[in-house]
């Protein structure tokens, strides 16, 4: 399933994230979304939009 969940991140925080291929990342409305990519992207998509930072990331 396209399945991924949306983080709002810091600057610092997306520099971390984006050197990990388990996610991907846009910019949007000069605020950085991070997907989190969960099986198999042939699938439906199911959102998740969350208002976390760090600890959001993390934690899945």
């Amino acid at each position: 399933v396209c399945q991924y969940v949306t983080y709002s991140l810091s600057l610092a925080d997306f520099n971390t994230v984006q050197k990990d291929p388990q996610w991907s990342y846009r910019v949007y409305r000069g605020k950085i979304h991070v997907y989190e990519t969960l099986g198999n992207l042939n699938q439906c998509m199911l959102h998740k939009q969350a208002k976390q930072n760090t600890s959001g990331v993390s934690g899945k």
